[in-house]
């Protein structure tokens, strides 16, 4: 699959946002169907721009796992 995930590749820039590509579709289509069934994205304002996720410690394990499964059935 050439669905991509994009973290950066240093160490001390590494966080817990992630950045992806979904082949065949655009960052803004993405997210705007992603927002559509609850799942909170933004296109990350690079010179590529990608959909951009940002989990954070008040999201519980299920949660991420939930979103993950949205994110997987675009793919």
């Amino acid at each position: 699959m050439g669905d991509q995930w994009r973290p950066p590749l240093s160490d001390t820039l590494s966080a817990g946002i992630l950045t992806f590509d979904i082949d065949g579709r655009s960052p803004d289509a993405l997210v705007s169907s992603l927002r559509a069934l609850k799942v909170i994205t933004s296109v990350a304002p690079y010179a590529t721009p990608h959909v951009r996720l940002t989990p954070s410690i008040r999201n519980s394990s299920a949660e991420v796992e939930e979103v993950l499964r949205i994110v997987r059935s675009f793919a």
